[in-house]
């Protein structure tokens, strides 16, 4: 999706895979979860319409509060 320009979509499909790894919250995939959401930081910046998704910082926000205390993720993730 991202290589075809479908930005939006290929954001979708990364913050279904990022849910589901912060919700089973094995840090094994932490790495993983961290690399989508720094691309979803990316993909972002040239999404203009997001058709009835929340946007990025919206996303960001939920995502803090609900996995705020997952440390281990947050610190590879500010790194």
């Amino acid at each position: 999706m991202e290589a075809a320009g479908r930005r939006l979509c290929a954001s979708v499909i990364y913050r279904a895979l990022l849910d589901s790894i912060l919700r089973r919250g094995r840090t094994k995939t932490y790495s993983h979860g961290v690399r989508y959401l720094k691309k979803l930081d990316r993909l972002s910046e040239s999404i203009s319409d997001w058709r009835g998704f929340e946007d990025h910082r919206a996303y960001l926000e939920d995502l803090r509060r609900q996995h705020g205390r997952k440390s281990s993720f947050w610190g590879r993730y500010e790194t």
